[in-house]
């Protein structure tokens, strides 16, 4: 019976692959819009000579789509740089306790990056902030960044108990 229902730590590694590949592709989907919105602005600035009000702000909250969407995903795909100078230096089990380490506090970086976040994206909704042109509402985007940033935490601390993303496992 066991061969077919898989552990929980191989169940819970499938749903992170999912959901971080979910927003991965929305994080891809809001780099593509970035790319169309600039490539309009660019045409409506040097061929018509009217260029597109708020462009600026369109393309800096974009580009914290791609990031908070985006960081989880890149960090369970193995795709984050990792410096691994003393890593020679290192035994077996000298290693996977750094790793552990270094998983465990970039964890908690994170998680209190998100608690910190959500807590001004509140303040952002009381006092109506927005952004300069366009008077777009920030609140929503500090979620984003709370939502990405405990996404991320909870990917490096399920690692800690899963192992590290296939990609990675297969260097």
């Amino acid at each position: 019976m066991s061969a077919l229902r898989p552990p929980a730590a191989e169940r819970l590694g499938r749903g992170l692959d999912r959901v971080t590949e979910w927003l991965g592709i929305a994080a891809g989907l809001a780099l593509a819009g970035i790319m169309g919105v600039m490539v309009l602005d660019v045409v409506f600035r040097y061929v018509l000579t009217r260029p597109i009000t708020g462009v600026q702000d369109l393309v800096q909250l974009g580009l914290l789509l791609v990031v908070f969407l985006g960081i989880a995903y890149c960090g369970r795909s193995g795709g984050h740089v990792a410096v691994d100078v003393f890593e020679r230096f290192m035994g077996g089990g000298l290693r996977r306790a750094a790793d552990v380490l270094v998983r465990a506090l970039g964890a908690a970086i994170y998680a209190a990056l998100a608690w910190r976040v959500w807590q001004s994206g509140i303040d952002a909704g009381t006092y109506r902030e927005s952004s300069n042109l366009l008077a777009i509402p920030l609140q929503p985007f500090y979620f984003v960044i709370a939502g990405g940033g405990a996404l991320y935490s909870a990917v490096l601390a399920a690692e800690i108990f899963i192992g590290p993303a296939r990609a990675a496992r297969q260097d």
